[in-house]
């Protein structure tokens, strides 16, 4: 298993893009609490201490992503919805310098190259893998 610090963690789930449907704000339909971004909700919502609240998911189209699972301070449960994004426009170059910095997270933290990078496509595409613990 690949552990690693919960400030590194921080700073990996801060990396993930989130899919263009899920809109900022957004806000917890069970107090109205408001999130304004993916940084704000995982600042604000807080993770839970036995796993790293990311989870595989399917979408109606049957598209898989990853979703990332957090607590509002009233106690329900909110997810946010990542993947990888590959195109050749500007966002997609972003989401591809987003994917280089968390290979480049992953290598200072101890993987060679090739299994970083298999690493971190199996998590964007929300398979089991050795980076988190998919829960």
């Amino acid at each position: 298993m690949f552990d690693q610090t919960p400030e590194w963690y921080d700073r990996f789930y801060g990396k993930l893009q989130l899919l263009d449907n899920v809109s900022w704000p957004r806000e917890c339909s069970n107090c109205g609490v408001g999130y304004d971004s993916n940084e704000d909700f995982i600042a604000k919502a807080s993770g839970d201490s036995v796993s790293t609240g990311l989870s595989e998911k399917t979408d109606h189209a049957g598209t898989e992503y990853v979703g990332l699972s957090r607590y509002c301070v009233c106690g329900c449960k909110l997810t946010g919805m990542f993947k990888d994004r590959r195109d050749n426009s500007a966002e997609g170059q972003k989401a591809r310098a987003f994917f280089d910095d968390l290979l480049v997270m992953l290598l200072e933290a101890g993987m060679e190259r090739e299994h970083a990078r298999e690493e971190l496509l199996k998590l964007l595409q929300g398979k089991p893998n050795e980076i988190l613990k998919i829960s």
